[in-house]
């Protein structure tokens, strides 16, 4: 933006922040296309669109009951923390109440920061010890900025969350339409109908929005980790409209909406690793839309078979019991089963996730390691018999549950762990342990109630919806 309009001045042009804005979104999304989906940029870009474009109108309204020395910084930073509201709410974020105050605090701080880290960096190819002397100078400016942001941070009621996902977009969003509104209207009478307007808008709007802000599957996807809160359900592509599925998530739905959102209306193999409700209970709901040509089942489902393996009998399903050693390669997709060994089942919940189907899978050459809700007896026996393993992909045990085995994760090294876990679930998942483990065998570690779906394609992208972007 002030490339723009020196630019601007230099050429006798008039400087007018919101062509420069534009300007300067146009070129940096040219230079890092990544930008594109990174929330932070969409934030800034809202933020400085607000202090251009509303602020100052807003300001005028509030020198109505504020000397002007204290309405135009106010005005700045109300309409960039509002701007940005639509945006925390799809990314299920909080905002805090005293966020304008601590703006304001630490407002005269932002220019020395801003122009000595500048500084900085124009200087640091003719002379880094020059550089690096104005580097620490930003640092001791930025300071105060730290000391505000830890003060308002303890405060009480510092974090409130902003209702999340669309519903809360939408709402945050015709909140600050009809605030907007009422700024720029010249008169009262003017601004009723404003009002009504972008409410009627709003209101019939809003039934849209949800399918405006779903995800869009990439149509060259071939691993997907969905998102169904605290379960497990993943796709490997075997064809244009096709999947091996692994799991499919608990019965709120959420399973057969990925499959849906992914355009899978044939499972070619379906694998229930073990017999849990997180993992299993989306299987009627799926058979009712989408055949399936033949499932794998763990030791422990045969033993008691569960209302979902009786399901699966019904519906004509051909259903195999399968141990360590069991593969089949299904329209390109290779899966190789690595853990149960034997028909050994312990006591309790244990047992049967010490029972899960691990698998080790190759669609299109991306090779992924499903280790199911393996806990500590499991992955020790899994252990023993791996050996050293490269893989793109490795599905974190037991939703990053603090059990894990050390001396497993020490045998992985892949280029993206993923952690399959609801958001606020009650089981403390995942551990802080379990994301330090895995974190450290693999190059990126995503998290779906952070993220939403996990999506691989060809090449080195990873697309998903996390709040760190593109991870590759």
């Amino acid at each position: 933006m002030a490339a723009a309009i020196c630019a601007s001045r230099w050429w006798g042009r008039p400087a007018q922040a919101l062509p420069a804005l534009s300007g300067g979104v146009i070129a940096v999304s040219a230079l890092d296309p990544r930008l594109a989906c990174e929330p932070g940029f969409a934030m800034s870009v809202a933020a400085v669109l607000a202090i251009a474009v509303w602020a100052p109108a807003l300001a005028v309204r509030v020198e109505r009951v504020a000397p002007p020395v204290l309405a135009h910084p106010l005005s700045v930073c109300f309409a960039a923390q509002a701007a940005v509201l639509p945006l925390i709410a799809l990314i299920d974020g909080g905002v805090s109440p005293w966020s304008v105050a601590a703006n304001l605090a630490v407002g005269w701080f932002v220019a020395p920061v801003t122009l000595t880290g500048l500084g900085a960096v124009l200087v640091s190819p003719i002379s880094s010890g020059i550089a690096h002397a104005l580097a620490t100078a930003a640092g001791w400016s930025a300071w105060p900025v730290d000391a505000a942001a830890r003060a308002a941070a303890n405060l009480p009621g510092a974090q409130l969350m902003v209702p999340p996902g669309a519903v809360g977009a939408a709402a945050s969003g015709l909140a600050l339409a009809i605030v907007v509104s009422l700024t720029f209207a010249t008169r009262l009478r003017l601004g009723l109908p404003a009002l009504a307007t972008v409410a009627a808008l709003g209101a019939l709007a809003i039934p849209l929005i949800p399918r405006l802000l779903a995800p869009v599957a990439p149509s060259d996807w071939l691993v997907v980790a969905c998102d169904v809160g605290q379960g497990d359900a993943m796709l490997l592509r075997s064809g244009r409209h096709s999947a091996v599925v692994i799991d499919v998530g608990p019965e709120d739905g959420s399973g057969p909406s990925c499959l849906r959102r992914y355009g899978v209306n044939r499972i070619d193999l379906l694998v229930i690793t073990h017999p849990h409700a997180d993992h299993e209970g989306a299987l009627p709901q799926v058979l009712d839309h989408i055949p399936v040509s033949r499932a794998w089942i763990s030791p422990a489902e045969s033993e008691d078979p569960t209302a979902a393996t009786r399901a699966l009998v019904a519906a004509g399903v051909p259903v195999t019991v399968v141990h360590t050693g069991s593969q089949v390669t299904v329209s390109g997709v290779s899966v190789l089963v690595l853990a149960p060994q034997g028909n050994a089942v312990g006591e309790g919940s244990t047992g049967l996730n010490d029972a899960s189907i691990a698998t080790l899978s190759t669609v299109s050459g991306v090779t992924v390691l499903g280790l199911g809700d393996l806990e500590h007896e499991g992955q020790r026996d899994l252990a023993r018999r791996l050996g050293g393993i490269v893989v793109d992909v490795v599905k974190v045990p037991h939703h990053g549950s603090d059990r894990q085995e050390p001396e497993l994760a020490a045998l992985v090294s892949a280029r993206v762990a993923i952690v399959s876990v609801g958001a606020h679930n009650t089981y403390g998942h995942p551990s802080p342990d379990a994301l330090a483990l895995w974190g450290a065998r693999a190059g990126v570690l995503l998290r779906t109630d952070q993220c939403g779906d996990v999506v691989v394609t060809p090449g080195p992208a990873l697309a998903s919806a996390c709040p760190t972007g593109m991870a590759g």
